[in-house]
C-alpha cells in the first residue's frame, strides 16, 4: 500500500485540503450559490436482488454488498426529521461514479447514486430502486463556489449562469423526481 500519495490524508493535510462547508466558505471569503438539488437513490440490478434479497430497513444494508466510492465507509439517510449514518461495505470500491454505476448494472451490489444518473436505467428495467421503510438517501446539492462576488470575472459569472440554466432545463425536461417525502422522512432544515 502506498503511503503519503496524492490521495492520502497526510498529503491532503499538508496541502491544506479540507471538505467544503458553509463555514469554510465564510472563513475563506467564498460565495456559494446552490444550482440544483441532487436527490439520491439506492439501486441494484434485478439479478443482485434476486440472489441476495432486497433490504427493507437502513441497518440491513450492512449485510449487503454496497458499491462505494474509494475511502467512503458510511451512507447518510433522512429518517424522521434527522440524519442517520449507516456503516456499509462491500468487495468493490472505485474512484469513479461511472465505474460504480457499471458495477451496479453488472450485479455486483447496491449503489447510492444521483437520480438523473440512474433514472434511465430504472425506466428500462436494468436497475431497480431499493426503497427502505425507515429512511431515504440524504439528498445532496450541486453548488458553484467561487471567490467573493466583486472579484468574479465576467466569464466565470456567465459560465455559472449558463450552468444554472442548463441544470434547470435538464431537470425540467428529464422529469427527475423531486423530493416529495412523507413528513416522517423529511430531513430537518439546516441551522441558519
Amino acid at each position: 500500500m502506498q503511503r503519503g500519495g496524492l490521495g492520502s490524508a497526510r498529503w491532503r493535510r499538508r496541502a491544506g485540503w479540507r471538505r467544503w462547508s458553509r463555514r469554510s466558505a465564510r472563513d475563506n471569503h467564498l460565495v456559494a450559490r446552490k444550482l440544483a438539488d441532487n436527490p439520491r437513490r439506492l439501486v441494484a440490478s434485478p439479478a443482485y436482488l434476486a440472489e441476495r434479497g432486497t433490504p427493507q430497513r437502513i441497518e440491513e444494508l450492512s449485510a449487503h454488498q454496497c458499491l462505494l466510492p474509494t475511502n467512503m465507509t458510511h451512507w447518510e439517510f433522512a429518517q424522521g426529521g434527522k440524519r442517520v449514518r449507516q456503516r456499509v461495505g462491500g468487495a468493490f470500491s472505485a474512484n469513479s461514479i461511472e465505474a460504480i454505476h457499471q458495477a451496479c448494472l453488472g450485479g455486483l451490489g447496491i449503489a447510492n447514486l444521483s437520480s438523473w444518473d440512474v433514472d434511465p436505467a430504472i425506466r428500462s428495467g436494468a436497475l431497480v430502486e431499493v426503497e427502505l421503510a425507515d429512511g431515504v438517501p440524504d439528498p445532496l446539492a450541486i453548488w458553484a463556489v467561487y471567490p467573493t462576488a466583486q472579484l468574479v470575472p465576467a466569464k466565470v459569472r456567465a459560465f455559472i449562469d449558463a450552468l444554472d440554466q442548463a441544470l434547470r432545463e435538464m431537470l425540467a425536461a428529464d422529469g427527475v423526481r423531486r423530493l416529495n417525502l412523507p413528513a416522517r422522512l423529511r430531513p430537518s432544515p439546516p441551522p441558519a
